[in-house]
């Protein structure tokens, strides 16, 4: 067995409720919606919160409002199959506002009959809305999101994304 990665938990305030981000030593281990959406009028930042904790906290805001396109924050990836971490680099480079289609990810990263494989490596993100998987749909529908189609949808306002 491997050595058992230590990592520390922060909740995260956002107007959307409180995200609970996890880091390693090497990055944003995994970022969990909260189980409801809420919409807030303000919300109070926990002054407690560690430095990366807070820049999360901040790119998530400006997310939120419209105003981030792209996050800086860095992921830690380690340990995922070769698989995983190219679909999740192509999920990457799809622009804010765009989608793409399970099949058109499986056929960039050169796996043309993986579409299904692609939505189960969707569902395993560790880190949505950082490695955007909102943005892959199925054909004809907005396809699903680990954290429920509620949440998709509001990705998808926030984006200006049809669908």
């Amino acid at each position: 067995m491997g050595k058992r990665l230590e990592t520390e938990k922060f909740e995260i305030p956002t107007l959307w409720g409180v995200f609970i981000a996890e880091y390693s030593d090497n990055g944003l281990r995994k970022l969990v919606f909260p189980r409801k959406f809420v919409e807030a009028r303000e919300y109070s930042r926990k002054p407690d919160l560690s430095a990366k904790a807070n820049k999360l906290a901040v790119e998530l805001a400006e997310y939120i409002a419209g105003k981030r396109k792209k996050f800086s924050i860095k992921p830690d990836l380690s340990g995922y199959s070769e698989f995983s971490l190219a679909v999740w680099e192509k999920m990457s480079k799809i622009p804010y506002g765009q989608t793409m289609s399970y099949g058109e990810v499986a056929r960039a990263i050169g796996r043309p009959k993986a579409a299904r494989a692609v939505g189960r490596a969707c569902g395993a993100n560790p880190v949505p809305v950082i490695i955007p998987c909102h943005r892959i749909v199925a054909k004809g529908s907005i396809g699903g999101f680990g954290s429920g189609l509620d949440w998709k949808r509001r990705l998808f306002s926030v984006e200006a994304i049809t669908g």
